[in-house]
């Protein structure tokens, strides 16, 4: 992958390319264009098809008035120079920056007639740790609403000690499935216990063990700058196949989970869960055994907690 900026230090091209023995081959272009506040206007993706580029997807976004990403658009396209709309996602926020809502919609006719899908509601602690998603359907026919999973944290001293999963079948909330989290005297995560409820009990399924070197080998910026802030950055490339970086910086020394969930809020892989410097951090997700689908990735400290959105394209 060759990053490409222009000369304001905005990212203008990512350049896939694989190694065929004798030769790099073009394999994958993002072409980025900005607002004049320099935020992402859109990102479109190319593959390359004999004689030339050939365009594959391009994201759509737009900002609220704080700056966060209210809307992302998903155009495929018609020919070269045509698109038409296939999804976009609504994201509304809590006073305190939080995702509080995702809706979901769908484009059938390819214009910007859209059809709700479904949505993702978030509810925080008084500290802002995540303690609830729920993930509800869409009815086209009478307009209503039928909720279908939902998962449940259980928070312990700022730490989440329990993670459960619950769906809808009609007749209430189910359990499902649960994972519980044990950390080590030095507050890293030591195991994750992922179990079945079967049958009126909870059936053990696998369980994760961590260890730890004394030095963490996430990537620290050697930049000479001061950090003052917080900050989760959006993801590149993305879409992305099969991986993508995620960049953070944070203005302390302190605890970082970084956690990637599914759109069932379900945890698929866990990138840091350790003391780190203060600094800008950049750490790499490979999703090779996933399924194409939206993903979201979870900062955690234990003062401030951020959530993103990535979309994984097959």
């Amino acid at each position: 992958w060759t990053n490409e900026y222009d000369q304001s230090d905005l990212l203008v091209n990512i350049i896939g390319e694989f190694d065929n023995i004798t030769q790099w081959d073009s394999l994958d272009l993002r072409v980025h264009t900005y607002y004049p506040d320099a935020k992402v206007k859109d990102i479109t993706r190319s593959v390359y098809t004999y004689p030339g580029w050939y365009p594959t997807q391009r994201e759509i976004y737009e900002y609220d008035a704080e700056g966060r990403v209210s809307k992302q658009f998903l155009q495929q396209p018609i020919s070269q120079d045509e698109w038409y709309y296939t999804y976009l996602f609504e994201t509304t926020y809590t006073p305190s920056g939080q995702v509080s809502e995702l809706l979901s919609y769908v484009s059938d006719t390819g214009d910007s007639v859209w059809t709700l899908s479904y949505k993702l509601v978030y509810s925080y602690d008084q500290d802002d740790v995540e303690q609830e998603v729920v993930f509800t359907l869409y009815n086209v026919g009478d307009g209503s609403w039928t909720p279908f999973s939902r998962t449940i944290n259980t928070i312990t001293d700022g730490k989440i000690t329990e993670i459960k999963y619950q769906s809808e079948y009609g007749q209430g909330w189910e359990d499902t499935d649960r994972d519980v989290l044990i950390y080590d005297l030095n507050g890293n995560l030591a195991s994750i216990q992922s179990q079945q409820y079967w049958q009126s009990q909870w059936q053990n399924t696998r369980l994760e063990t961590y260890e730890y070197d004394p030095a963490s080998d996430i990537e620290v910026s050697t930049q000479s700058i001061s950090i003052t802030e917080f900050q989760l950055h959006d993801n590149y490339p993305n879409p992305f196949n099969p991986e993508t970086t995620i960049r953070f910086s944070l203005p302390n020394a302190g605890y970082v989970n970084l956690t990637v969930y599914n759109i069932l809020g379900k945890s698929v892989a866990t990138l840091i869960d350790n003391n780190i410097a203060a600094g800008n951090h950049n750490v790499t997700f490979k999703a090779e055994n996933l399924p194409t689908g939206v993903y979201f990735y979870r900062l955690q400290t234990s003062e401030y907690q951020m959530t993103k959105r990535m979309i994984l394209m097959k």
